[in-house]
């Protein structure tokens, strides 16, 4: 079994993805929500790339894109260019995962960490 601690590369797009002025995302709904924390938010997002091609092909992808921040899209978009990056050895990791875990909340000023513990789809 090979278990990944989410660094690098990977760190830096979670933390992107998890400043305080990203829009949050419904889990449920799979839309941006201006309610939603941070941890919901990255639970969102890593759910949507756990199941990454249902219903449709990169569908988790598009979904994380769309919770991102304004800043991170401008940096890591059109979609299809972060669809490309996400399936870069790294990030690739984050695909169909088996199990993932969050740490506790960091907050400093405006933004908010977590890091990632994931199980990849290898096991």
């Amino acid at each position: 079994r090979r278990r990944l601690l989410v660094s690098g590369a990977v760190r830096l797009l979670a933390a992107a993805m998890i400043v305080f002025g990203i829009l949050a995302a419904s889990a449920s709904a799979q839309e941006p929500a201006p309610d939603l924390t941070p941890r919901q938010v990255v639970k969102a997002q890593l759910a949507a790339m756990q199941r990454n091609d249902q219903p449709a092909p990169d569908a988790g992808i598009r979904t994380a894109f769309r919770f991102a921040s304004p800043y991170n899209r401008e940096m890591t978009g059109p979609v299809e260019r972060f669809i490309e990056m996400v399936k870069q050895p790294g990030y690739d990791a984050l695909l169909n995962h088996r199990q993932s875990s969050l740490s506790d909340t960091t907050k400093k000023g405006n933004q908010a960490r977590i890091k990632v513990h994931l199980i990849d789809s290898s096991g």
